[in-house]
């Protein structure tokens, strides 16, 4: 084959590129929203959840590039025709983005509308719930090769 017709496609790529900042952004939105509303930055237990968040995110983004780059390349693509339901649910989604965090930072450190003691968030208890949650959800993301439900993109070869 011609070198030309080995290269990847630079609008698939930059589609791939568009997806990975979009997730970043969201990410820096979701940290000022929630800092905003904690009213400070001196707070652990809201940077451990950020930064184990991130850590997921990245970690999913590095596997979707080695393991499904035309995956990713899909999900940071425009698409026409997109149904009714899912602009709606994109919607109620971006909301609880949003609300999420204002309500973390409000609760936990400005009004300390609930507590929790410290111990908690170190807790085998609590690391148990999270972790299978957290693997399962980065799993079910990343592996399209075995997984009906999962994305596959426009053309996939994949039943």
């Amino acid at each position: 084959m011609s070198e030309v017709a080995d290269r990847p496609n630079n609008r698939n790529l930059h589609s791939g590129v568009r997806y990975i900042i979009q997730r970043m952004t969201i990410f820096l939105i979701f940290a000022v929203i929630l800092f905003a509303a904690a009213g400070t930055l001196n707070w652990m237990r809201g940077w451990v959840y950020f930064l184990y968040m991130l850590f997921l995110e990245v970690c999913t983004l590095i596997i979707l590039a080695r393991r499904a780059p035309e995956t990713l390349n899909q999900r940071g693509a425009l698409h026409a025709g997109v149904k009714t339901f899912d602009k709606i649910f994109m919607v109620v989604w971006l909301a609880l983005v949003v609300i999420t965090p204002i309500v973390a930072g409000f609760d936990a450190v400005r009004f300390r509308w609930s507590s929790m003691p410290i111990a908690a968030l170190y807790s085998m208890q609590q690391s148990s719930l999270l972790c299978p949650y957290s693997v399962h959800g980065q799993w079910s993301r990343t592996n399209t090769s075995n997984n009906s439900y999962a994305f596959k993109p426009i053309g996939s070869t994949a039943s």
